[in-house]
């Protein structure tokens, strides 16, 4: 039997803003892999983890920015 656990909000936003995973993926740590299909000096492109279709890859930016939205 699974145990639930109560969705601690806050505790994930602290999470995601002290491990952004783009940023993480660009620094090369190896608990954030991905499959990097392009990178230059502006931005990277990348398979995501969690596809929602088949070949649903991800554009961003270098340098850290919250609340973009193209």
């Amino acid at each position: 039997m699974t145990t639930r656990v109560p969705w601690d909000s806050g505790g994930y936003l602290a999470l995601a803003r002290r491990a952004c995973f783009v940023c993480e993926l660009l620094a090369g740590n190896p608990d954030h892999p991905h499959h990097v299909a392009h990178r230059d000096e502006v931005a990277i492109v990348f398979a995501s983890r969690s596809p929602s279709a088949v070949g649903h890859f991800l554009v961003a930016p270098f340098g850290h920015h919250e609340h973009a939205a193209a």
